[in-house]
């Protein structure tokens, strides 16, 4: 089922309980409990983004929100963070911030 989701992405769970004769029950469980995966603008995405991912779309987030960064991190940087749930960060930047 894996193999035929990363074929594409954009597979019904109708159309893999065809290929693989078994109910769309099963399919849905299977691919949701036991694979991750999650329906992210019609296309089979993992739920859970690797480090690097994480990271990179961190990066993407704050250079969208402050393309002036520089100067504004401290007081802003925490809004962002909060509304992209980086709790990591978060604690990062409030110790930069204390000290």
């Amino acid at each position: 089922m894996d193999e035929l989701i990363r074929q594409n992405r954009r597979i019904t769970t109708c159309e893999i309980a065809v290929e693989l004769s078994i109910s769309k029950g099963n399919v849905h469980h299977i691919i949701h409990k036991k694979l991750g995966y999650g329906k992210v603008c019609a296309q089979w995405v993992p739920k859970h983004l690797s480090e690097n991912q994480k990271t990179a779309r961190m990066g993407v987030c704050l250079t969208q929100q402050f393309p002036h960064w520089s100067h504004t991190l401290p007081s802003y940087a925490l809004g962002s963070v909060y509304q992209c749930q980086w709790r990591l960060l978060i604690v990062v930047l409030y110790h930069m911030n204390c000290n």
